[in-house]
């Protein structure tokens, strides 16, 4: 299920796997809290949402970096 959703989200099915799999990992450590939580199911899918939006928004924002370096500013030392 956690796979499907992630895939729905246009993320490859490698990396489906790995939020899948971390959103698994983060219920197992919050599991004495899931004794209060009333839709299990639907508490998994906002985790695994929340992280595919953290890692598009890293990415993003690395990409913006990068692109913002000016190849010229790059230079070798001078050999003086």
């Amino acid at each position: 299920m956690l796979v499907d959703i992630a895939m729905k989200s246009k993320v490859p099915f490698e990396e489906a796997n790995d939020y899948a799999q971390e959103t698994l990992m983060i219920l197992w450590r919050r599991r004495i809290l899931l004794s209060v939580v009333e839709d299990i199911k639907a508490y998994s899918v906002v985790i695994l949402l929340n992280l595919i939006k953290k890692d598009i928004s890293q990415k993003k924002k690395k990409r913006e970096y990068i692109n913002s370096m000016d190849v010229e500013d790059i230079s070798p030392p001078d050999d003086d």
